[in-house]
């Protein structure tokens, strides 16, 4: 809706701030996360992975990836 909203506006919307990061930065990502917070509950560690990568991921994608590292 953003960039529809620009549009809107008359200005040309900044796309690159809407795409999603490539599923292997995200897996690399998501494994340094694990790492940094070992031993911490799969729920804590999903809501810590949704607040670093907000906008950036698809959340089910993150739930996905990070039940597989657990």
């Amino acid at each position: 809706m953003e960039p529809l909203k620009d549009i809107a506006k008359g200005k040309k919307p900044d796309m690159e701030k809407y795409w999603l990061m490539p599923e292997e930065e995200l897996r690399r990502e998501l494994k340094q996360l694990a790492a940094e917070n070992k031993g911490m509950p799969l729920n804590a560690l999903i809501g810590k992975a949704m607040a670093k990568l907000r906008g950036k991921a698809d959340g089910k994608k993150i739930v996905e990836e990070l039940k597989k590292l657990t």
